[in-house]
């Protein structure tokens, strides 16, 4: 502590302390600009932690949409291959058919030329 002697020094503490108050009101206005910053940071934080917590949610809806669609897109070519398969059993079966009908015809025909032959 010092000792005061004159009042010359009285002055110049008074001076000091004027020079203190001012420099830590500075402080105190730098420390509330801080927090300030602090708490605009942390609300943005933790704004764009909802932010990507949401775009998680969207990208797992967008993924089951993505994959329910594949899935849909599958039921539906395998329905069309078997739809196309049976169409082609089908055009198969009246292929044979239709050899078999002309087979017959030809052995009626061969008949009827065969018995006016005779």
């Amino acid at each position: 502590m010092t000792h005061i002697k004159h009042p010359h020094d009285l002055s110049e503490l008074g001076k000091k302390y004027d020079t203190l108050k001012k420099q830590f009101n500075e402080l105190r206005i730098i420390c509330d600009q801080a927090l300030s910053e602090k708490s605009k940071a942390k609300r943005q934080r933790d704004e764009l932690k909802i932010l990507s917590d949401n775009a998680i949610a969207h990208r797992f809806i967008a993924e089951a949409q993505r994959d329910k669609l594949l899935s849909d897109l599958n039921s539906a070519l395998d329905t069309i291959k078997r739809e196309l398969g049976e169409d082609r059993a089908d055009i198969r079966h009246y292929r044979e058919t239709i050899k078999s009908i002309n087979k017959q015809n030809c052995r009626d025909t061969f008949k009827l030329i065969n018995k006016s032959n005779d």
